[in-house]
């Protein structure tokens, strides 16, 4: 079982990923109460970007793309 699995399925259906947790913010804030209350340690948090067409990326790509 991933951490993803342990969040709601709105919150689910709702990131960006797959394999990972990517939400908007207020929802992140909200996995992030459900995570602590499963005992799940947050080892980090990196912001993504999504454009205008949709497409969503790390923004260090965007960096190496310049």
């Amino acid at each position: 079982m991933s951490e993803r699995d342990l969040l709601s399925e709105d919150l689910q259906r709702k990131s960006l990923s797959r394999n990972e947790i990517v939400l908007p913010y207020a929802d992140a804030l909200q996995a992030l109460v459900i995570l602590e209350e499963a005992h799940q340690a947050v080892l980090g948090w990196e912001p993504w970007l999504k454009w205008p067409n949709g497409s969503h990326l790390h923004p260090l790509l965007v960096l190496c793309h310049l």
